[in-house]
């Protein structure tokens, strides 16, 4: 109850935390010597829940061995079948909720350990861990920890553990329990000097080994309780209680200064009050800085005037009428800040206080008060069309801030339109004397002054400004429908391919990624596409060939993927039905 950060990371519903009842589970066999059920226990978390589980089980497997409490084979056979058993398990589940075959801890260990992506979120010094970490987490608990290692293993040397009749009489600890706690305590430190090498620190990937270190931490407690003798009994006795004291003092602190960690919350909520009296439809952008710091569904405003998204690949932020983020220098081209909300900046002990400095940056878009998205959406709705009319085959193509969309009406006469930043209504005949309509709704707002549409012989072209370009922000659809109509194809010889205007990965995965179901495109295809469109203009590769290589491509990534899953499952089951 003295240990603030153990209970605050226990109370959340993260993957971790998931494992870390498990673990605990997996250490009660440890400690009762019941190794094989500890190392099947351990491979299923493992592979299920959290895969830095490995670094955990490496040094406890190598120390059973080296003391012969277990032996290669069956230590190697029960790790393994709890690990088929988990993936089995995982593939089965995952593969369900995800629509497509995955084991998650998988490609979470390939992204963050051999991809090293976790370095993204932050990088810390090698020796964050034990300088910054465990201290906090442990508090006095810690050097207690280092005590009862060195206790016990003074202990080990001077009598065996495997001789019953030299530990009886003494009462700190049983003999039988003794050898694993010191083999947990050596273990937990090996762990964290290992996972030290990770650039991305984060206290939850450790945790598991909390429980470990407080263990052997009650070693040295109970030893220094009991064993003094006289006056000096006394003194230590006062200095545990001061220990304890001190410890809860500490966790009060981090309590009051865990309730200032929240200024995502507290953001948000004073957005809802900024734009108490606003009637307008409101799209609230919130930034990883800001979800990681408190937002939750809890306090969204439930009404159609609130929309909310957490969009981290390529968002357009030409979309948004607010921001919510810690970055505010990026957006102040098209968005005014309008609020700060605090929060906590660390503790000062020579003032003995809690320091708060601005953390989230309340954005909205500069004009939001003067764009009546309603009624410009009106006066599309009012512009009459006439009836039976067909609709044109329709082109676009983008390049750096500009859009081109070409309809193919020959000899187009009597045309009609009214384009606005939000869309475009258009009707005229062709040479036939055929009438045509286009309807549009765009994915952004546009430029209505700068946007043009041109009568030409043989179509119709309509050029569009996007209002808020970006820096050449390429849009992943022209419409704001995400489903895309029959008659609307991409102009591949107007389209614009230089990686350095366009985000390629989030077109390709929108032109090329999308099946009949709608889903986008797999990871491994992502970097074909890169690869793809960086070389087609140089190798002079058409559109045509591009698709059909992306469409093998993923389809053969799809048959190696199920092929895996079913030999996987396939092993973990034959290897159940052995054991």
């Amino acid at each position: 109850m003295v240990q603030f950060h153990f209970l605050f990371y226990a109370s959340r519903p993260l993957p971790n935390v998931l494992a870390l009842s498990w673990v605990l589970f997996a250490q009660g066999h440890w400690i009762r010597r019941n190794f094989l059920k500890c190392f099947f226990v351990m491979g299923f978390t493992a592979v299920v829940f959290r895969g830095e589980l490995f670094v955990l089980i490496a040094p406890m497997a190598l120390i059973a061995i080296a003391c012969g409490w277990v032996s290669v084979f069956l230590g190697g056979i029960s790790g393994l079948l709890g690990m088929s058993v988990g993936i089995s398990v995982s593939l089965v589940v995952d593969s369900w909720f995800w629509q497509r075959v995955l084991w998650a801890e998988g490609e979470v260990l390939f992204y963050n350990t051999f991809m090293n992506k976790s370095r993204e979120w932050g990088i810390m010094a090698w020796h964050w861990y034990f300088s910054s970490a465990l201290p906090r987490s442990l508090l006095f608990a810690l050097p207690l920890a280092f005590l009862g290692i060195a206790l016990l293993g003074i202990s080990y040397k001077s009598k065996p553990f495997n001789d019953r009749s030299a530990h009886k009489d003494e009462p700190h600890i049983a003999y039988s329990k003794r050898a694993p706690v010191l083999a947990l305590g050596i273990t937990s430190l090996i762990f964290v000097a290992l996972y030290s090498q990770l650039p991305h620190k984060e206290l939850r990937f450790i945790f598991y080994v909390i429980p470990c270190f407080n263990i052997v931490a009650a070693v040295a407690v109970e030893f220094l309780w009991s064993y003094p003798r006289g006056s000096v009994r006394l003194l230590t006795r006062l200095s545990i209680l001061s220990m304890l004291v001190f410890s809860l003092a500490a966790t009060t602190m981090f309590y009051y200064a865990s309730s200032l960690n929240y200024f995502g919350a507290d953001a948000l909520t004073q957005l809802h009050e900024l734009e108490l009296n606003s009637t307008k439809p409101k799209l609230v952008h919130l930034d990883a800085h800001t979800t990681m710091n408190g937002v939750n569904r809890f306090i969204h405003q439930n009404t159609s005037l609130w929309q909310y998204t957490k969009e981290e690949n390529y968002p357009d932020y030409s979309l948004y009428s607010h921001l919510l983020t810690g970055t505010p220098e990026n957006f102040l081209t098209d968005f005014e800040v309008i609020g700060t909300q605090n929060g906590f900046d660390g503790i000062s002990l020579r003032e003995f206080r809690v320091r708060t400095a601005p953390k989230i940056f309340i954005l909205r878009r500069k004009g939001f008060n003067t764009f009546d998205r309603e009624k410009v959406d009106q006066e599309l709705a009012e512009f009459k069309m006439p009836a039976g009319c067909r609709q044109p085959n329709l082109k676009w193509a983008q390049k750096k801030g500009k859009i081109t969309i070409h309809a193919q009406i020959y000899g187009a006469r009597d045309a009609k339109h009214l384009l606005n930043s939000l869309g475009l209504r258009l009707y005229a005949n062709d040479s036939r004397s055929k009438t045509y309509c286009i309807s549009l709704k765009f994915f952004a707002p546009i430029d209505e002054t700068q946007s043009t549409v041109e009568i030409l012989k043989s179509k119709i072209r309509i050029t569009l400004t996007k209002k808020y370009a970006g820096g050449g922000k390429m849009w992943p659809r022209l419409l704001k429908d995400k489903k895309t109509p029959s008659y609307l194809k991409i102009n591949w010889d107007e389209w614009s391919l230089e990686e350095d205007e366009i985000e390629i990965r989030e077109v390709f995965s929108n032109l090329h990624g999308e099946t009949k179901r709608g889903k986008q495109m797999s990871a491994p295809l992502h970097d074909s596409a890169v690869f793809t469109a960086s070389w087609t203009k140089k190798l002079g590769i058409t559109p045509r060939m591009q698709q059909k290589y992306l469409n093998l491509l993923n389809r053969y990534l799809t048959v190696q993927r199920v092929a895996w899953g079913s030999l996987l499952f396939a092993v973990g089951f034959v290897v159940s039905l052995t054991w």
